[in-house]
């Protein structure tokens, strides 16, 4: 058995697969919860993040007045809210070990680099070396359009939401 979700932006790259053994048990539990949140008249208690929230519960309203607002750290501290899944748990361990070994391969690979300064060619192995030189970042002068103009346009992009894995006291 299979779970497919899409978000609804339909950015592919948030696709999710998770596929395994069909349990008659934890379908009819499945259905059974859908069917309590479908028929549920008042929100519940936050659970999730608003950027989540937003996006997937009917009973979502920024402004909190006639709905959930949803988890925000900045009105509830990360540490006052307890993630009890072991898998969740599990899954946050291993991201932070994953990025430490990450942070650790980056210096390997960055100490090779400098092996690689100033050489082209093929190594015996049919690995190609080669540099190649990389037009810096192009930026408007804020200060000489301000100069100019007496102010500084500015555009401000969407939102976006950054994940944030740090080791913690634990529970």
């Amino acid at each position: 058995m299979s779970l497919v979700a899409i978000a609804r932006d339909g950015d592919e790259r948030d696709v999710k697969v998770h596929t395994e053994d069909y349990n008659e048990s934890i379908a009819l539990e499945a259905l059974g919860w859908l069917a309590a949140v479908k028929e549920a008249a008042e929100a519940p208690a936050p659970e999730k993040d608003a950027s989540y929230c937003q996006f997937y519960c009917k009973f979502y309203d920024a402004s909190g007045q006639m709905g959930c607002v949803g988890l925000k750290k900045e009105r509830t501290p990360v540490t006052d809210v307890v993630i009890a899944d072991p898998d969740i748990d599990r899954n946050a361990l291993m991201y932070l070990q994953l990025a430490l070994q990450i942070k650790e391969l980056e210096k390997e690979q960055d100490s090779l680099k400098a092996t690689f300064e100033g050489l082209l060619g093929v190594t015996n192995s049919g690995i190609e070396v080669s540099w190649s030189t990389v037009r810096g970042r192009e930026t408007v002068d804020s200060e000489e359009v301000e100069k100019l103009l007496g102010y500084v346009p500015k555009k401000i992009g969407a939102e976006s939401h950054r994940l944030s894995i740090k080791q913690g006291g634990g529970k």
